[in-house]
């Protein structure tokens, strides 16, 4: 793509493609610079606008990003991403209008199963698993009218991989086993895989890589991102926490890709081997950019892996901070019954 900029500096797509490529990988920065730079060569065209919001929001730029996002609405250029990275931007800002404004726009284009899907994601992230299961299974019941087995099976999922990530793994296996019935795209067999590992289904998700492997060997995100990502899961369920940092190095050179995963793993890897300045080092990497996976639920979980790592490190002052921050603001209003909510009140007692 670069040799095609140098060829035809005059053709938008390029760069459009490059802005594309950098949101996905990084850096945001250079995002920025090829949206930019499509949007003057052909500012008609919406999906340059929708990147270069999207690069500012990886950034926290996110005031910049809805001025982006708002001017190509008014000018008519719309695409429905738009109004999903707006309804994110509401929800971390907190303005609970813009948020019903974006529900609204769905409600009035006939994209209420999409709707649902926001609604679940930012109740997730809350920590309202029960309320975010309903919100998916209505989007689900949705899209099953339309019976598109696709993107029901991408669903069901995100309500898999929501409820591995925080830690409600009675009915992963089930769901996975109906999303997998199908639709076995490579995406899907990613999330199933990851979900599995995440609740100590090794054997399940092995078998899911060795399809993986099997099917898309060329494929440089999956080998070097998704599979090392489900892989270090398999280890750190068996105890291999040095394993696990291993097998996640080769992802070090695409760290915005993988919905967090990455940093997570191996924040949690190394707090097993009691190393707090290294796994403070990775939940930090989480903290400090939300804008790169804004309902992402492993962001309120990055809350308790910093505290767990300070407290590690001697520093119970900051510590306590980061507990409070996630048990009295971000989940103040969770589902008293998820685990890893249990554990770290119980922590935070024994540091006050």
């Amino acid at each position: 793509m670069e040799n095609w900029k140098r060829t035809y500096p005059r053709d938008s797509e390029p760069f459009n493609l490059l802005a594309n490529k950098y949101t996905l990988v990084g850096p945001s920065e250079k995002a920025i610079a090829n949206a930019q730079e499509a949007v003057q060569l052909n500012p008609k065209d919406a999906r340059p606008h929708a990147n270069l919001a999207v690069a500012f929001m990886e950034l926290n730029r996110f005031e910049e990003a809805k001025n982006v996002l708002r001017k190509a609405l008014a000018q008519k250029l719309e695409t429905p991403s738009m109004h999903v990275r707006l309804y994110h931007i509401a929800f971390v800002q907190g303005d609970t209008a813009a948020m019903k404004e974006q529900l609204d726009w769905a409600a009035a284009n006939n994209k209420l199963e999409e709707a649902q899907n926001w609604q679940a994601q930012s109740a997730g992230f809350s920590g309202q698993l029960d309320k975010a299961n309903k919100f998916n299974e209505q989007g689900i019941e949705l899209v099953r009218r339309s019976d598109s087995k696709e993107i029901t099976a991408q669903a069901l999922l995100l309500e898999a991989m929501r409820n591995a990530a925080l830690g409600r793994c009675g009915p992963v296996s089930e769901i996975t086993r109906q999303a997998l019935d199908l639709s076995r795209e490579q995406a899907n067999l990613v999330n199933a895989a990851n979900a599995r590992a995440a609740c100590g289904q090794s054997g399940l998700a092995q078998a899911l890589v060795d399809d993986l492997w099997k099917q898309f060997p060329q494929d440089s995100l999956l080998n070097t991102v998704s599979i090392p990502i489900i892989r270090a899961q398999n280890e750190l369920g068996r105890g291999n926490a040095a394993l696990a940092i291993q097998l996640l190095e080769p992802t070090r050179k695409y760290e915005v890709f993988g919905d967090f995963w990455t940093q997570y793993l191996r924040g949690q890897a190394y707090l097993k081997l009691g190393n707090g300045a290294l796994a403070a080092a990775e939940f930090k990497t989480i903290i400090d950019h939300r804008g790169w996976y804004p309902v992402s639920p492993l962001y309120p979980l990055a809350q308790i892996g910093a505290a767990r790592a300070a407290h590690l490190s001697g520093d119970d002052v900051k510590a306590r901070q980061y507990y409070q921050d996630f048990l009295f603001v971000i989940w103040k209003d969770a589902d008293p019954s998820i685990p890893i909510l249990i554990e770290a009140h119980a922590e935070y007692e024994k540091l006050k």
